[in-house]
């Protein structure tokens, strides 16, 4: 391919190829697969291994050439959990809704017993499509339109008229399912029948989340964004906030970016907030709305930003939700679709009705406009990264950690080591990772993923949820090497507990030799007395 001339000339392409997890992808039927391998080999993200300080990002073709998306619909899509939508798109039993991603069709149904499922998009008797996307309604059945094979909602073969056969049985073809399960009020679905648990892909993020009431939510607003633009820039332009200033200068005087401090723990997600947010007379406001019920005090001031790999950006004000569930369509673009939604009882009671839905409908267009920029800007990136000169660019330390990870996450995904959970602040791969650092091969890096137990070092180590509060920075002497000060200023605290009413903090620390560091802004008197109390 033309794309692929750049991907030699950069030496992204490796000297070998080899498949991380089997054959061929369905549907694309113009890909050969060794062309799909170049994109599955290790070599291919060791620029963005490196620590973040001299990483490189993931090759630019990987946001826009033919074979990188049929490897990517094939390692990721078909293999991973991904987000389709909300559970409120579904209120009723017999709602349906199609999802497209990429060349394949997935149906969701919520049948007579209230069970969300999900279907591939086809008939078993000749391969027609059941539903198309804007045939979305409440129905009993779903029926083929060709020859009239009907089934239920829960996916079982009922009808086939004028179809008889000795050798057929109606149990045998019911519809092609797919495992769905939700969280927080979102559907996830994943084709791979041999990877674990949703919760087990999100890691600590779902305690977060536990006692959050996202399910109990309304939808106040949906729009869609049919772009020229790869899922990934959308979601990596999410979760940074170096743009926020040029790009967004009524949100930059709500969540400013000085106020901005990475929130990270142990799950396949990347996180930051914002503390606390600045009310500044727009529709965003916390005085407009109550805040959302089940929060805390400190919630109530909050933003949180988190990306749930590989697709859905959810962002939580104090009073309300917005998501972004970003799927691949084609190489180099993607269906994005905005999600407002909010509590019932963050109505104040002093508000009519008209009053509150003003609110809500100027909150929506808040949000719609941050969205549109967002949109405006990485179409730039979209046809930008296309010049045949540029091989990749940089990652800033302080304000895009986020993109570091997520980018390592989609290394991970494409070469078939996925390992379940990232460790907090992951700022440098392989101290991440050392086990992996050395691996020649597929078998290799699964043999030492086995033996390391996914480093249980590293993951056995309680979350890290405020991590970035403390601040932390290595003071040294003029008589220490610089050895001794980068393994210094490298020391991080494995758990932190903090009660954000009163900003006291306690650290934990797992069985380690320690030297006391400069702890500004917090009210640490003495981190050996705290250390004493695990």
């Amino acid at each position: 391919m033309k794309s692929f001339n750049h991907v030699k000339r950069f030496r992204f392409i490796p000297k070998r190829f080899f498949s991380s997890c089997g054959g061929p992808i369905s549907r694309l039927p113009n890909v050969s697969q060794h062309l799909i391998d170049q994109w599955i080999s290790k070599d291919t993200f060791e620029q963005v291994r490196q620590p973040i300080t001299k990483a490189t990002t993931i090759p630019p073709q990987a946001y826009y050439d033919d074979t990188y998306f049929a490897a990517e619909q094939q390692q990721i899509f078909e293999k991973q959990w991904f987000c389709v939508g909300h559970t409120a798109e579904l209120p009723k039993n017999g709602d349906t809704k199609v999802v497209d991603v990429g060349p394949q069709s997935f149906i969701l149904t919520k049948c007579k017993k209230g069970k969300i499922h999900a279907f591939y998009n086809v008939c078993r008797h000749r391969g027609a499509r059941l539903c198309e996307p804007g045939d979305v309604k409440n129905r009993k059945r779903l029926n083929c339109p060709y020859h009239w094979w009907s089934y239920r909602l829960s996916g079982e073969l009922v009808s086939t008229p004028f179809f008889d056969s000795d050798n057929f049985k109606k149990k045998d073809y019911g519809l092609l399912k797919i495992r769905v399960e939700t969280f927080a009020g979102m559907i996830f679905v994943c084709a791979n029948p041999e990877v674990g648990s949703l919760s087990d892909s999100l890691g600590d993020i779902v305690n977060l989340f536990k006692d959050y009431p996202l399910a109990e939510m309304d939808i106040k607003g949906v729009q869609e964004y049919n772009l020229d633009v790869d899922w990934k820039i959308l979601a990596e332009n999410f979760m940074e906030w170096y743009h926020v200033g040029p790009v967004h200068p009524e949100l930059a005087t709500f969540s400013t970016p000085e106020q901005h401090l990475m929130q990270e723990g142990s799950g396949n997600y990347v996180g930051f907030v914002t503390h606390p947010v600045t009310n500044s007379g727009g529709a965003a406001d916390t005085t407009n709305f109550n805040p959302t019920p089940q929060t805390t005090t400190y919630d109530q001031q909050t933003a949180f930003f988190y990306h749930l790999f590989p697709n859905v950006s959810v962002t939580v004000y104090p009073h309300s939700v917005y998501t972004l569930v970003m799927l691949p369509t084609a190489p180099g673009k993607c269906k994005e679709t905005l999600y407002l939604l909010q509590h019932p009882d963050c109505k104040l009671e002093t508000d009519t009705q008209e009053e509150y839905q003003s609110k809500v409908d100027a909150l929506f267009k808040f949000v719609c406009k941050v969205n549109d920029e967002d949109v405006w800007v990485v179409k730039r990136v979209s046809k930008g990264l296309r010049n045949s000169q540029y091989v990749g660019g940089r990652f800033s330390p302080d304000m895009e950690k986020t993109c570091y990870r997520f980018q390592n996450m989609i290394g991970d995904a494409m070469t078939g080591l996925y390992p379940g959970v990232y460790p907090p602040q992951m700022t440098d791969y392989y101290k991440s990772f050392p086990h992996m650092k050395e691996t020649k091969s597929q078998d290799d890096m699964a043999t030492a993923i086995s033996q390391s137990q996914l480093n249980e070092e590293i993951f056995e180590e309680e979350n890290t949820v405020y991590a970035e509060l403390l601040n932390i920075e290595g003071t040294t002497s003029s008589t220490e090497t610089e050895e001794q000060a980068e393994h210094q200023s490298s020391q991080t605290f494995s758990v932190v507990e903090m009660d954000p009413a009163t900003d006291s903090m306690k650290v934990l620390m797992k069985d380690q030799e320690f030297k006391v560091l400069d702890f500004s802004e917090t009210n640490v008197e003495s981190v050996e007395n705290i250390v004493d109390e695990k």
